[in-house]
């Protein structure tokens, strides 16, 4: 039956002949000059009773019956709202048509970005809603940007709508848009993005929220530098100036590893001495300077918020492991990564690039010479001399490392800290 209807309803109408019959069926005759009249047919569903035909047309994404519409005299119904109050921008901005959001844009509907429904859901509100991240952009780029924080006739505010129907993405940006203050921002019943995303089971929102702040009172973490999405969908933190003022004082950060990598022989005094004196300050960077928030009174984890927010014991026991991992990442990579930049092998030697490859003189050289010249003959590149491409960051610690490490979605700095204290409160 489904398939029988997609053949018969095409999801898209471009011809003259489907746009009228499409139309027709809506209760929409274009000869019987109805095309402005919104239709009351009491048998409708309430979405679309008392809606115009441009309303619906907007509503299912069908940009050719809209032109058309314009073309046959409804152009006055642009902006024409339902008996909810929900306007053809409103409509598109639900189902995500960014097509339509534009041609109604540019159509005369342009104040209609910000226009309310009766129930108070703003077009950002509807776009965020359903997790249309390029309609909410779009509005926000073209004059909606204060809606991002504008709640509903519930107190709900698009960030928990968001988080409510697990779209992590479109809750990442609208943090980075403007709305972190929200992120602790309860409906009128009370009820935080964290409780509902605890409630519904959505762990991947409940994890950043975490991180976040939302477990701490309130975002720690400003809008240029929110948590984003690392490689492989991991979430992670942007470089902080929290980090670059940890590298700066050189203070060690909470879980400093003082792990030596292999090759490393852990009797020799000088190479742990030069750790010691050098290497605090590199993993203090990496971990966003923990040491100095250890003196931070705020961003701490609250017990009581935590556990108030994530009433379930088996979503406890889901967000604790999860943490577990993230934390432990951290100290693999802090391990491996931070031992590999600064100890290689033990005899490795810190030759420039022209010690290691032929200069491009000397290959030119190489490539015209004579048959009868003897080939220049290149040291083996043993382990002892060569330097590895991590032994090539030292000394960017505080910013290539720390960029990698986000890439990676490795976690650091307070949201490090964040996840060992919600881990000891979630036991």
């Amino acid at each position: 039956m489904k398939a029988q209807r997609k053949e018969t309803e095409p999801k898209l109408v471009a011809d003259e002949g489907g746009i009228r019959r499409w139309l027709t069926r809506r209760g929409f005759d274009p000869d019987l000059g109805t095309l402005s009249t919104p239709n009351a047919d009491p048998r409708r569903s309430r979405k679309f009773l008392h809606s115009t035909a441009m309303f619906e047309a907007a509503h299912g994404g069908q940009l050719e019956v809209c032109r058309f519409l314009w073309a046959h005299g409804a152009a006055e119904t642009v902006r024409v709202h339902n008996n909810d109050g929900c306007t053809p921008m409103w409509a598109a901005s639900l189902e995500g048509h960014l097509d339509v959001m534009k041609w109604l844009f540019a159509s005369g509907a342009a104040d209609d970005i910000r226009t309310k429904a009766s129930n108070q859901w703003t077009p950002v509100y509807a776009a965020c809603e359903k997790g249309h991240l390029d309609a909410a952009k779009w509005l926000f780029g073209v004059g909606a940007a204060a809606d991002v924080r504008t709640a509903n006739v519930w107190g709900r505010t698009p960030l928990f709508a968001a988080c409510y129907r697990n779209h992590l993405p479109v809750a990442m940006w609208l943090f980075a848009a403007g709305a972190a203050g929200d992120l602790c921002t309860p409906t009128s019943d009370g009820v935080t993005p964290l409780h509902v995303a605890g409630l519904y089971g959505h762990l991947e929102v409940a994890e950043w929220l975490l991180l976040a702040g939302a477990a701490s009172g309130g975002a720690i973490v400003t809008s240029t530098t929110c948590v984003g999405s690392g490689k492989n969908g991991k979430i992670s933190s942007g470089a902080s100036d929290g980090a670059k003022n940890g590298a700066k004082n050189g203070a060690g950060g909470e879980g400093t590893s003082n792990h030596v990598a292999a090759g490393d022989d852990p009797s020799n005094g000088s190479d742990n001495a030069r750790r010691a004196s050098n290497g605090a300050s590199e993993t203090s960077a990496l971990d966003g300077g923990g040491g100095g928030d250890r003196s931070d009174s705020g961003g701490h984890v609250d017990p009581a918020l935590l556990l108030n927010a994530l009433t379930s014991a088996a979503f406890r026991v889901r967000l604790r492991e999860s943490l577990h991992r993230r934390v432990h990442d951290h100290g693999k990579f802090t391990a491996l990564v931070l031992a590999a930049v600064h100890f290689g092998s033990k005899q490795a030697a810190v030759a420039s690039p022209s010690q290691l490859l032929p200069a491009p003189e000397a290959a030119m050289t190489s490539k015209t010479a004579a048959p009868e010249a003897a080939p220049e003959v290149m040291p083996a590149r043993s382990a002892e001399v060569a330097v590895t491409t991590l032994q090539a960051l030292r000394g960017h610690e505080d910013s290539l490392l720390m960029l990698i490490a986000d890439f990676s979605g490795v976690i650091r700095g307070r949201q490090l800290r964040i996840a060992r204290e919600a881990m000891r409160v979630l036991l």
